[in-house]
């Protein structure tokens, strides 16, 4: 017999016919004006107990379990506000839920009233080391120059070069990054910064230098992603490139709130 729920998220009530067609393992709970979405399951499903049992097998079952939960909360975003809780969200009872939403029920009300009609959009900049070095030392080579002298000196200026094309490729990655979220705020309702993901190997390889998550009504996601078709028209050939992914459930956003546990 399963031992404990698994928590989805939560939506408005008014949205539970829709919500009723996400699966029949998918079950609903009503408190006020909330729905929680939920399915039975086993805690042992998300721990590896067992010494015995294969990490890779059970990472695969992760995966899987990643999948799905990815697939619900991406059907419920299109049909309804949404209140995302994170992955192997655990709750021993419906009693305890049930407390969860009583304790909540008010700023979690205001947060789907507040957010109704957006979707959570990500732009992560990723910048090629070389080919962005590469501009900034052809952009250095336009400005007048001095001869250089000898070999010795020759290589001295040319190695002080290149230090200054590193220092100042950092700064121009800053630039970069807040000319493109100043362009794309005006089209948000919110940004959050979010932490970087792993960097490059190597500087022919992408290396993430932004990360932002944008709060956008619906109605402004055509001229978003064109307004980012026509950076990106401007910064790739420079070595950069911001990507676009979404509609996400509002997992960014939705951390920030008082809620207790």
């Amino acid at each position: 017999m399963a031992d404990a729920l698994y928590l989805y998220g939560l939506a408005p009530w008014a949205h539970h016919p829709a919500l009723e067609k996400l699966g029949t393992n998918i079950k609903l709970l009503k408190y006020a004006n909330l729905v929680a979405i939920y399915r039975q399951c086993f805690r042992s499903e998300f721990s590896n107990p067992e010494p015995a049992t294969d990490p890779e097998q059970f990472n695969r079952q992760l995966l899987i379990q990643i999948d799905q939960h990815d697939a619900i909360t991406q059907a419920v975003v299109a049909t309804s506000p949404f209140f995302p809780t994170g992955f192997a969200t655990l709750y021993s009872s419906k009693d305890r839920l049930l407390n969860f939403m009583s304790t909540n029920h008010k700023v979690i009300e205001a947060f789907l009233k507040s957010s109704k009609g957006h979707k959570e959009w990500a732009i992560k900049g990723y910048v090629k080391r070389k080919q962005a070095r590469d501009y900034l030392m052809a952009q250095e080579s336009e400005l007048p120059q001095k001869p250089a002298g000898s070999p010795g000196q020759h290589y001295v200026k040319e190695r002080q070069r290149t230090l200054k094309i590193e220092r100042q490729l950092t700064q121009w990655l800053q630039t970069r990054a807040e000319y493109v979220v100043t362009n794309l705020s005006q089209l948000a309702s919110d940004i959050i910064k979010r932490p970087l993901p792993a960097t490059a190997q190597s500087d022919t390889e992408e290396e993430c230098f932004g990360n932002w998550a944008f709060l956008l009504p619906d109605d402004h996601i055509s001229t978003f992603k064109q307004t980012l078709h026509d950076i990106n028209l401007l910064e790739t050939p420079r070595g950069l490139y911001f990507k676009c992914t979404g509609p996400w459930a509002l997992y960014s956003f939705s951390q920030n709130l008082p809620i207790k546990n």
